[in-house]
């Protein structure tokens, strides 16, 4: 009787210590609302609008970073910055903007497809979405969040020599900004430059 009674006692307070654990756990990071006139790409230091492309990292220091394209910020930062500590990484869901789990996104690549950056990759919350877009257009690669870390991430030349134009305040992709990287790498295309293929 007596031992049952210690298990009961080591079990109740087994439970007491795990809800006190979960009691102290701090809320998830909520992703930051883009400010169109402040925030620009951490990476390309272009406008960051507030449109299905937008993407944000959430530091384990606090700092939230802005990007204005999905390859902006994996190709640039999360590839080259695996030694710094994220709380949270945010994309947005192409049909509806909300702000979605980096990692639990579904994503479809085509180098035909608009994006400010010209790397032809749109998020999606539900993968039912993703292949619904694949087969309207008859065209896209269906990835994961792990897919992306050995995409090959050129961009499409021919999308960045048509928007040359400026993309906001700033100019090459480069991080110093001295000088323009050459070949498929840094010129600029405008936000919504489009000829009618990006899916609506």
């Amino acid at each position: 009787m007596k031992q049952k009674r210690m298990y009961l006692f080591i079990l109740l307070l087994s439970i007491s210590i795990v809800a006190a654990a979960c009691g102290k756990k701090e809320a998830a990071v909520e992703p930051k609302e883009v400010d169109e006139g402040v925030d620009k790409c951490d990476i390309c230091h272009m406008n960051v609008a507030d449109d299905q492309f937008a993407t944000q990292i959430a530091l384990k220091d606090g700092e939230t970073l802005m990007f204005d394209d999905i390859g902006c910020m994996v190709k640039d930062w999360l590839l080259e910055n695996d030694d710094k500590e994220t709380e949270a990484v945010f994309v947005r869901d192409f049909d509806t903007k909300e702000w979605i789990s980096y990692d639990d996104a579904t994503y479809v690549y085509d180098a035909s497809f608009k994006t400010p950056m010209a790397y032809g990759m749109y998020s999606f919350k539900d993968k039912a979405d993703a292949e619904a877009l694949i087969e309207k257009e008859g065209k896209g690669q269906l990835l994961t969040a792990e897919d992306l870390k050995s995409h090959s991430w050129k961009r499409n030349k021919e999308m960045m020599d048509h928007g040359q134009q400026d993309h906001g305040n700033g100019g090459s992709h480069d991080k110093g900004g001295d000088e323009k990287e050459q070949g498929d790498d840094h010129e600029h295309e405008v936000h919504g430059q489009d000829d009618g293929e990006q899916h609506e």
